[in-house]
C-alpha cells in the first residue's frame, strides 16, 4: 500500500484518508457505537416444567438450599432437600401421595421467609 517506509505515521493516515470519499468521511464523524442504550431482551425461564406439582417442589427445593446457604448445612436442610429430590423423581413418573404433598406443605410452612 505504501511505496516507501520512511514516511511518517501522520502520512500514512493522511494518504489513506485522502483515498477515502466525502459519504465514508462523513459517516465516520456521524457514527456512534450501537448497544449503549439498547433496550434489554425479554427475560424467560430457562425451561417450562408442565407439570406444576414438579414445579411447587423446584421452588421448595431452592427455597431450602438458599435457607440452607444462608444459616449453614445442617442435617435437617440436607434431609429435607432429599426428601424433596426424591418426591420430584416419583413425580416426573407417577403421581405424588396425599400423605407427602401434606408433608410438603408443611416445608413450605417451614421455609417461608
Amino acid at each position: 500500500m505504501y511505496e516507501t517506509n520512511t514516511k511518517s505515521v501522520s502520512q500514512k493516515i493522511q494518504c489513506e484518508f485522502s483515498m477515502m470519499t466525502k459519504g465514508d468521511k462523513r459517516w465516520i464523524s456521524n457514527w456512534k457505537p450501537t448497544g449503549v442504550n439498547m433496550k434489554p431482551i425479554k427475560k424467560k425461564p430457562a425451561k417450562k416444567v408442565s407439570n406444576p406439582k414438579i414445579s411447587k417442589l423446584l421452588q421448595l427445593k431452592w427455597r431450602i438450599e438458599k435457607r440452607r446457604d444462608k444459616y449453614g448445612r445442617t442435617n435437617n436442610y440436607n434431609r429435607d432437600r432429599q426428601l424433596v429430590l426424591k418426591w420430584i423423581n416419583n413425580c416426573k413418573f407417577n403421581d405424588i401421595s396425599t400423605e407427602d404433598m401434606k408433608l410438603a406443605n408443611e416445608m413450605w410452612k417451614r421455609y417461608d421467609q
